[in-house]
This record gives C-alpha cells, structure tokens and sequence, in this order.
C-alpha cells in the first residue's frame, strides 16, 4: 500500500453561477488540499485560459465540492467529467496528477530570469529581509548530509570585489550593545586555525611595509600627554 491510499482526495468543480453542466463548463479538478487553498494556487499557475476566468468573473465564481474519494476512484471521475483536452476551462484532459517540482533545483538561467523580472517589476525576493531560524537551517544541513549533498556554493570561487562589497556595505554601521555581546559570546574558546594565523600575520606585515601602521607619521604634529605621574605609596 503506498502513501497515497491513505489520504483522501477531493474533486471539485469550479464555476460560473450561472453554469449547470460540469461535464462541458468550468473547471473540474482533484486535490489532496483544502479546496479555498487549491483555489488560491489557481490564480498563480500556468492555466490561462481558467486564470482568465477567474479574473473576469470575480465573485461570480463558486467552487463546489463534488466528493472525496481515494486517489484512484478521483482520478477515474475526473476522466470521465474530462475525456479530452479544451473542455471547459480545462485545457488538458483528467485522470493524471500534475507534475511534482518538489526536490528539484531550478537551473541557473532560470534563477537569473527570475530575478531580472522581479527587477523590472521593482519586486523583491519574498525571502529578502527575512532571517531564518536556526531550527530551519540545522534541518537544511541534516538534509543535505543525509542527501550526501554538500552546500551549493561550496568549492566555488568568491568573486575579486566581494570583500569591497561587504566593506562598502558595512561602513558607517554602528553596532548595538547586543550585537556585540552576541558577537564576542559565539567567538568565546574558539581558536584560530595554523593557516588563519600565520595568513594574518603576513597580512599585519604587509600593512607594515607599506606604511598604514606607520605610527611615528601617522602621530607627526600631534602633541603628547599631559601624564601624570603616579604616586608611590608604601
């Protein structure tokens, strides 16, 4: 028994008012969701012919609930109510389930596409400004190591500007107390790296020979104390 014989399926019907026939008018349908969510899904898939529909006709439209079967007594109905392609606001024939995208990644050029209209329409990611929370992304890195598959941007080169990305992007950013805080506890016990040392001493170095750490130039003009001197006491 697979996974799909337990859940209960729902064919439905959505329609004109005034409509009377569901074998040849409005759009019949099979979901494993509520049907007002299926409804929502509608107006955001690739059907135009029932999105236009729906966008002409507005509160004219009524959604009927015609049964909840099994997957297979559902998809056997929805054949018979759609034998062929272009009945109705349908414009393939019933008796199959759509196709799942679920686990699939969208390639490149269509990422890029994505993003270039979202632009041109001056709307941003749905995801910007977001922050996830560390349940989501301990479940992502369980996934993908039980997946075998490592993160995608592991192993690609960073691009020559990015540290002159993030620096521009954080100049002139005060940090609140709690930012702080916060820092210095995720940095506590953590030691660096051989590598990580002995590359930001010859960074310091460099820094040196060129003249940034120049202090006898860097405090030329600039006059010294007054110091006080501490008193001894015995």
């Amino acid at each position: 028994m697979s996974a799909l014989d337990n859940i209960q399926y729902k064919l439905y019907w959505i329609h004109h008012k005034n409509h009377s026939n569901p074998k040849i008018e409005g759009y019949i349908g099979v979901t494993s969701k509520e049907i007002t969510d299926r409804f929502k899904q509608h107006l955001k898939l690739p059907n135009n012919h029932l999105k236009h529909a729906l966008n002409k006709y507005g509160n004219d439209i009524i959604i009927d609930l015609i049964g909840e079967f099994d997957i297979d007594l559902c998809l056997l109905l929805e054949q018979e109510f759609r034998p062929g392609d272009n009945i109705g606001w349908n414009i393939t024939k019933g008796g199959g389930l759509p196709p799942s995208h679920k686990g699939k990644t969208p390639n490149r050029e269509f990422i890029e596409k994505r993003a270039e209209t979202r632009k041109r329409n001056n709307k941003p990611s749905p995801l910007l400004g977001k922050k996830q929370d560390q349940k989501s992304i301990e479940k992502r890195i369980e996934t993908r190591k039980r997946n075998n598959k490592p993160s995608p941007l592991l192993g690609k080169p960073k691009p020559n500007d990015l540290g002159e990305k993030v620096s521009k992007s954080l100049k002139g950013r005060i940090r609140s107390d709690e930012h702080c805080k916060n820092l210095s506890i995720s940095q506590k016990g953590k030691k660096l790296l051989p590598e990580s040392v002995k590359k930001r001493t010859e960074t310091y170095k460099k820094r040196f020979e060129s003249g940034m750490y120049d202090i006898g130039r860097t405090r030329k003009g600039k006059k010294r104390g007054p110091y006080k001197k501490k008193e001894i006491t015995q």
